[in-house]
């Protein structure tokens, strides 16, 4: 088949709401470069209280699922934590799950009628895309990010949509090894999320940052992004903050159910007026970030439920970008920097290496601009969305053989 004329339904637990909403934008990011190579692509995801039930955007076809009435009620999916935390908290979410997967499937019956394979994001859409192929023999591509195999109460609901997919796709060597753990897949492969090597790039002006934080541009700045939740660490680097050089300030941006306790943690070590929590940065801004930062940083852990960072796709923006780059030697991240080459790797839980490094990179201006250089370079040569997106196309075209 031609890919001209291939069809793609994309399941998810989450797509953005509007243009420039920060949540999984890899997913409108994969959708919108298959649709610039002549592949119509049906999106199926959960309804949110300000969204549209269908709407097209840059040639993607968006069909929004509601699955509890009134709308305003809805709790399943988005927020901070997404599903995962939502779920934690109270039995009036957890009765809604039902009804969002019912609603998820009768609505992804329909959409896919048509097409030739249904790609699945998460577990969850992959159980709903089984049950699709079973009814319509379709061929169903699911691809693996992290979390959701690390969620043992869910194992079974997990490994029931990976053995019953025709091809798995991983983020990660990780998230493969933690995987085949618990099943094998009849076919798989890794293909990492792509990176908008023109939003995220050295040439990128520098934006307002310091100005509207009124940071020094002699004092260094360290920038850190992700979900305020345990496996992003963040309590470690603020920890680590105590020996870092006294002028150095760190931007720690989003949101999530540990902002208030973390803010707490760096107020009772005297550190409240150098950690700055910026909340949720829209997407449009995020490229100001990492221009205006001096050092960036993803201080991931293995967290209390065994649930580590899948991939690290803020590294691999940061890299893009021409900056240094520190990440734990956890989960995906080992994927992406090559310690001492493109980055540093520092160990898991340790304030003290964290701060090793970081008073390190700021007294090297020199390593860091090399760093930089070479991350830039890693990106283009392996995480452009050019080569995903060719990738991706071929693993369809492989189900498709069969």
């Amino acid at each position: 088949m031609k890919k001209e004329q291939m069809k793609v339904c994309m399941l998810t637990t989450s797509f953005p709401r509007w243009k420039g909403d920060p949540s999984t934008p890899f997913v409108y990011g994969i959708c919108k470069r298959l649709v610039k190579k002549g592949i119509k692509v049906d999106v199926v995801a959960p309804h949110d209280i300000d969204t549209k039930k269908f709407e097209n955007i840059d040639g993607i076809n968006i069909y929004r699922f509601q699955y509890f009435f009134p709308r305003s009620l809805q709790k399943v999916a988005y927020g901070s934590g997404g599903i995962p935390e939502n779920l934690k908290k109270g039995f009036f979410v957890k009765i809604q799950l039902p009804f969002f997967m019912i609603f998820f499937f009768l609505k992804a019956l329909k959409v896919s009628k048509d097409s030739d394979v249904i790609n699945a994001q998460w577990a969850p859409s992959g159980i709903v895309a089984n049950l699709i192929k079973k009814l319509r023999q379709k061929k169903v591509v699911l691809y693996i990010h992290g979390a959701s195999i690390f969620v043992n109460y869910a194992r079974w609901i997990v490994k029931s949509a990976i053995v019953n997919a025709d091809f798995i796709l991983f983020n990660s060597s990780y998230t493969k090894d933690k995987t085949l753990e618990i099943c094998t897949p009849k076919k798989l492969e890794i293909i990492p999320w792509g990176i908008n090597t023109e939003k995220y790039s050295p040439n990128v002006k520098f934006g307002s940052i310091r100005k509207k934080y009124k940071i020094p541009k002699e004092s260094p700045l360290i920038f850190c992004l992700g979900r305020l939740v345990e496996r992003k660490g963040f309590d470690i680097l603020i920890r680590a903050m105590n020996a870092v050089e006294q002028n150095a300030i760190v931007i720690i941006g989003g949101e999530g159910p540990k902002k208030e306790e973390w803010k707490n943690l760096a107020e009772n070590l005297n550190l409240k007026n150098r950690i700055i929590f910026a909340g949720g940065i829209p997407g449009k801004e995020l490229p100001y970030y990492y221009k205006d930062c001096d050092i960036f940083i993803l201080p991931a852990i293995i967290d209390t439920k065994g649930d580590t960072e899948g991939l690290g796709i803020v590294i691999l923006e940061a890299m893009a970008t021409g900056k240094p780059v520190i990440g734990s030697a956890v989960g995906g991240i080992v994927d992406i920097i090559d310690d001492g080459k493109n980055g540093y790797l520092v160990k898991q839980k340790n304030p003290d290496d964290i701060t090793d490094k970081i008073n390190y990179l700021i007294k090297a201006p020199s390593v860091r601009e090399a760093l930089g250089i070479a991350g830039r370079k890693k990106i283009e040569n392996q995480f452009s969305w050019d080569k995903v997106v060719e990738r991706t196309i071929d693993v369809y075209a492989q189900v498709l053989e069969k």
